[in-house]
C-alpha cells in the first residue's frame, strides 16, 4: 500500500493536508504492543483513521486500492 496508494500524488496531498499518517511495524514489539492493546488488529495490513484522542473514525482490514483508501478517508472525515 505504501508504494501503490500512499505514493499517489492525490492521496499524498490529501493525507498531508488533513491527516497525520503513522505506520507501525508489528514486528517491533516496542512499537506494536501499545497499538495492539488499544485496537483490535486481526489482519495485516490494517488501516485505522482516528481522531486526536484515538477514537476510531474509520477502519479497513487488508490491502486497499486508491479508491477504497480515499473512500475510507472521506468516511472518516465525515465522522469528525
Amino acid at each position: 500500500m505504501r508504494r501503490q496508494v500512499l505514493a499517489d500524488e492525490e492521496v499524498e496531498a490529501l493525507v498531508n493536508d488533513a491527516f497525520v499518517a503513522v505506520a507501525i511495524d508489528v514486528k517491533d514489539p516496542d512499537a506494536a504492543d501499545p497499538v495492539l492493546e488499544q485496537y483490535p488488529i486481526g489482519a495485516w495490513p490494517s488501516t485505522y483513521v482516528t481522531d486526536s484522542n484515538g477514537g476510531v473514525l474509520g477502519y479497513a482490514a487488508g490491502r486497499l486500492s486508491k479508491a477504497e483508501f480515499l473512500e475510507l478517508l472521506d468516511t472518516a472525515s465525515a465522522a469528525r
